[in-house]
């Protein structure tokens, strides 16, 4: 009992805590998930601010480089490949275009590769004054190129070209960081081709997305690369009104496993805490079941004893509740048993004593009867004979076994027998013949 009770109490108890942890579990996941989801969206947007600050910073630098430099539009017979790098670490070399749209190196080792040629609303940006932006495949690996007038008030003067340093502007060098370690980030230009990304795949999975109404706000989705699964956010950064550049699109990838890692620390939180709570539940419910059947044991064992009568130690079951007056109808019970068996081992013993008295009389009858000098015979009420003592057995000549439950007529069958009995009934004097008494 028990053990069923006990089983019912784990099962009440784990049906509830198990139910409510499957729920908050799934809950929560879904919760952590869309937080997760909701940080990379906010970081891509982070890192995008971080490099629109960092094309700021080459926008100010340029403006000191283009006067620094603009007494070099005719270059030196030899120019020291490490100049720039003395003069600033964040460009890799500057040149500047001659009004036939020859490229010529002005300090550095020279372009990597000559920039494409610029659009009519792209000269128009940059003869307004302002800094442009534009890029270049050519290569191994695109390459950022900054542009401006060598004198912003001169609408006429020489474009100057600057190569932007790849570490410096993708926050892949010492001095800062774009992005959280266990992240990756990718730049996109206009047509989803990597600008920067460790991971090429991540590009046709970009550009392979429909576009959605929430892309200018950013948004996130999930792709399978080589190594496993992952969850990205991006965020569009606007350069056309200050760089004159197509957008690109900012985006922060992080394995599906780093951000389950908070999902599992909470799955065992939860199994603990659930195994906690199974735990104080079997705790409790031993202490409160051995407490409930404590008075149904002293009731066993006082049963045990009224079985073998013995009644000397009442059930004592001091609770108020059924138990307690199951115990005080128990002793009632017992009380009113004690007294029937009294009176029953009374009773017993008187017809005990009256039986042994009968088998004493019986007895002393029955010696009586077969010492007796006359022929007794007994029937009973159909005539059938019952005793036949030894004196009967000599006056009538029969033995005893031979008549016993025999009618008494066997005795009249012949003349002998009828004039006994005739001497037995009529003057009582023994009969004179071979079986006299």
């Amino acid at each position: 009992m028990a053990r069923r009770i006990l089983a019912m109490f784990v099962v009440c108890a784990a049906l509830p805590v198990g139910g409510l942890a499957v729920v908050s579990y799934r809950h929560v996941v879904r919760q952590l998930d869309a937080q997760e989801r909701a940080r990379l969206r906010e970081e891509s947007k982070s890192a995008g601010l971080f490099l629109f600050g960092r094309l700021r910073t080459l926008e100010d630098e340029f403006s000191g480089l283009a006067t620094r430099l603009g007494s070099r539009v005719q270059p030196p017979e030899q120019t020291p490949a490490s100049s720039v790098g003395s003069v600033s670490r964040r460009f890799r070399s500057a040149s500047y275009e001659t009004a036939t749209g020859e490229v010529v190196p002005i300090d550095g080792e020279g372009m990597a590769a000559i920039p494409p040629p610029l659009s009519a609303s792209q000269v128009a940006h940059v003869r307004s004054g302002r800094p442009l932006i534009t890029t270049s495949a050519d290569q191994s690996e695109p390459v950022v190129y900054m542009a401006r007038l060598r004198d912003s008030t001169d609408a006429t003067s020489a474009i100057m070209w600057l190569e932007v340093s790849p570490a410096y502007l993708w926050g892949t060098d010492a001095e800062a960081t774009s992005v959280p370690s266990n992240m990756q980030m990718c730049v996109l230009d206009q047509n989803a081709d990597p600008l920067y990304c460790p991971q090429p795949a991540l590009s046709s999975v970009f550009a392979g997305l429909p576009a959605q109404p929430s892309d200018e706000q950013g948004g996130q989705f999930d792709w399978n690369g080589e190594d496993g699964h992952y969850v990205a956010g991006y965020w569009p950064l606007y350069l056309g009104a200050r760089f004159g550049s197509p957008s690109w699109t900012i985006v922060l990838s992080e394995s599906r496993s780093d951000i389950l890692a908070p999902i599992a620390s909470f799955q065992r939180a939860l199994f603990l805490g659930v195994l906690l709570v199974l735990l104080v539940v079997l705790f409790l419910s031993h202490i409160q079941i051995r407490r409930t059947l404590t008075p149904l044991v002293a009731l066993r064992d006082a049963t045990d004893r009224v079985a073998e009568k013995n009644f000397s130690n009442p059930v004592e079951i001091t609770s108020h509740d059924e138990f307690g007056d199951l115990g005080r109808s128990f002793n009632k019970m017992a009380s009113r048993l004690q007294h029937e068996f009294k009176e029953s081992d009374w009773l017993t013993k008187a017809l005990s004593e009256s039986g042994e008295r009968l088998r004493q009389e019986e007895t002393r009858l029955r010696t009586m009867l077969e010492t007796a000098p006359d022929g007794i015979v007994t029937t009973d009420g159909r005539g059938l004979i019952e005793s036949f003592n030894r004196t009967a057995e000599t006056t009538f000549g029969y033995a005893g076994s031979e008549v016993l439950g025999k009618p008494f007529d066997i005795l009249m069958s012949d003349r002998e027998g009828r004039s006994l009995l005739g001497d037995v009934t009529g003057d009582l004097s023994p009969a004179r013949s071979s079986r006299e008494v």
